[in-house]
């Protein structure tokens, strides 16, 4: 029996203490987000924002969504965040880690 409630125990503390990889995902005519959690207990360990956004719908031109995305890598640089973009003639993807 105590060998029983050592294993279960151990079972218990490594169980709790494992990574969980959350996903959430939107979706509409105009943007795609996936937003991706690594948690271990009650802590985020990692966030990763993949956003598609068809930036011709909200007005923007190809010239002016690169300006927008260079600034966006720019400051996120300088906090220490990961931030990576490719924009083609319809849409902007990017990808944010934190």
């Amino acid at each position: 029996m105590k060998k029983l409630l050592s294993l279960l125990l151990v079972c218990c503390l490594f169980g709790c203490a494992s990574e969980k990889t959350t996903v959430c995902k939107l979706e509409s005519n105009t943007m795609k987000i996936t937003n991706t959690l690594v948690s271990k207990n009650d802590k985020v360990l990692k966030q990763t924002n993949m956003n598609e956004l068809n930036y011709i719908q909200f007005g923007y031109n190809k010239d002016s969504i690169t300006v927008i995305a260079n600034n966006y890598q720019t400051v996120y640089g300088q906090v220490g965040v990961e931030y990576s973009y490719t924009i083609d003639d319809t849409y902007l993807k990017e990808t944010v880690v934190v």
